[in-house]
């Protein structure tokens, strides 16, 4: 974070950020699916999961699905931006370049079937065209009308299930529990929280659960887990700079003469977006391999409005 702020070149040229977490997303979602270990449980079966398996590289290393899912959406909303703005280069090549970019992460997170990923793409993706097509922020009470139908149709019960069913968590009970374990954690340890890494040791021996988070060691929801690592000071710190850079974008949106500018600026609100909606699912972005991610793009933000700033 400090040295994407601080280097003289993304200071002048903030968008030097985005191109790198570009070329990132892109090497990810071609090379990830080979370095994945797919969970028994699934929405629904492919024969190419089981060619995938059978490719898969042996390096030492392994990604679960639903990280590589929340390391993608973060990034998916700058490339859809791109593709949608019109008249940010003169040449065709970068936007077609930027809409198969944004191809090719839709295609790997649908594959992951990771829930948090497909309520993250949703989120993220309304909020781009929107951002582009204003007008189109009156199709948003019709689709949350049909969302509500749709839940009333099915069942409350069998909705939440189809969102939070993974393999030992026991379904939506089992995800409930942890969070009201880990609400009780934060409760007892609210100034110090639990410690980085402490998680699976702590919460099995203090907090007794029905279910097994081995496989699982975090929350299941980014905020809380930031609180019972960091305790309440943290968390408040946390959500402090996420005002912040919200207070930032708005500003950056509003100033924007560019039509690069702009698609930036939207690619980021989104994937603030994708960020946070992720994060009410599952805890990815914050003490896993991609952890950084965030902080590149919080960079990204921060020298995108000082920029303006200095103009």
């Amino acid at each position: 974070f400090f040295a994407c702020i601080n280097w003289p070149a993304t200071q002048t040229d903030p968008q030097y950020i985005v191109w790198g977490l570009l070329l990132f997303s892109s090497v990810l979602a071609i090379f990830a699916p080979f370095l994945v270990v797919l969970k028994p449980f699934r929405l629904f079966h492919l024969p190419l999961y089981d060619y995938i398996q059978s490719l898969t590289l042996n390096i030492g290393e392994t990604i679960h699905l639903n990280v590589l899912a929340g390391a993608l959406v973060l990034i998916l909303p700058l490339w859809a931006a791109l593709a949608l703005q019109p008249k940010w280069t003169e040449r065709r090549w970068p936007r077609w370049v930027s809409a198969i970019g944004a191809l090719l992460l839709l295609t790997v997170i649908a594959m992951t079937q990771s829930r948090g990923g497909y309520l993250a793409v949703a989120a993220s993706m309304m909020m781009v065209l929107v951002l582009r097509w204003p007008r189109l922020l009156w199709t948003i009470p019709v689709i949350l009308l049909a969302i509500a139908v749709t839940i009333w149709w099915m069942g409350p019960q069998p909705f939440l299930e189809l969102f939070s069913s993974d393999g030992s968590l026991g379904g939506w009970d089992g995800r409930v529990e942890i969070w009201t374990q880990s609400l009780n954690a934060l409760y007892d340890f609210v100034f110090t929280g639990l410690g980085i890494g402490t998680f699976t040791l702590v919460i099995p021996l203090l907090y007794p659960l029905r279910v097994n988070i081995e496989g699982y060691p975090h929350a299941h929801n980014l905020l809380l887990q930031i609180g019972l690592d960091l305790g309440l000071p943290g968390l408040i710190a946390y959500i402090s700079i996420l005002l912040n850079l919200g207070v930032m974008l708005c500003m950056s949106w509003r100033r924007a003469a560019s039509a690069l500018d702009r698609a930036l600026t939207v690619g980021a609100i989104g994937s603030l977006v994708a960020m946070l909606v992720h994060g009410t699912l599952d805890a990815v972005t914050w003490g896993t391999k991609f952890a950084f991610l965030p902080w590149v793009l919080f960079a990204f933000v921060t020298n995108h409005y000082l920029k303006f700033r200095r103009a």
